[in-house]
C-alpha cells in the first residue's frame, strides 16, 4: 500500500523521504505519512498541514509537529474503504489517490482552508490555537 501512495504522489508532484511525502503550496505544506497500529496490521494514513503564515516549515516536517493534523480518510471518507489492509484493491485506491491530486493541492490554499474550517469541514482532526486564530 505504501508503494501505491508513493507512486501516485510523485505522479502529483510531491516529494518523498523515507515514508513521508511533502507538498509546499503557496500557503501550506502538507505531509502524508503512514503509522502502524499497535493492535493489529492496520496502517492509518495521517496528513499534516503546515501554514506558512505562522512560519516556514522544514522540507518534511513530522505528522505531529503540523498545525492540523488528520486521518486522510477523515477528509476524504470514499477513501477509507480501499484503506483496509485484508481487502486493499491497489489499483482502485492508486485510481482514487491521482482523483483526489487536485482536492489534495487545495490544501495548499489558505483560503480553501478558510472556507472548509467554517463549513466545519476540518471537524475531525487536531487543529492548533495559533491555526484556529488564522482560520477565523
Amino acid at each position: 500500500m505504501r508503494g501505491v501512495f508513493a507512486g501516485a504522489l510523485k505522479r502529483l508532484g510531491w516529494n518523498r523521504k523515507g515514508s513521508v511525502a511533502s507538498l509546499r503550496g503557496s500557503d501550506a505544506q502538507l505531509t502524508i505519512s503512514f503509522q502502524r497500529s499497535q493492535y493489529d496490521s492496520v496502517f492509518f494514513v495521517n496528513l499534516g498541514i503546515w501554514l506558512l503564515a505562522l512560519g516556514d516549515a522544514v522540507e518534511f516536517p513530522k505528522h505531529s509537529q503540523c498545525h492540523l493534523q488528520f486521518r486522510l480518510e477523515r477528509l476524504f471518507p470514499e477513501l477509507s474503504s480501499l484503506l483496509k489492509p485484508e481487502d486493499v484493491d491497489l489499483a482502485a485506491l492508486e485510481e482514487q489517490l491521482l482523483r483526489h491530486g487536485a482536492d489534495l493541492q487545495r490544501l495548499t490554499d489558505l483560503n480553501y482552508l478558510r472556507e472548509l474550517y467554517a463549513s466545519g469541514g476540518l471537524s475531525d482532526g487536531l487543529i492548533r490555537k495559533e491555526a484556529r486564530e488564522i482560520l477565523t
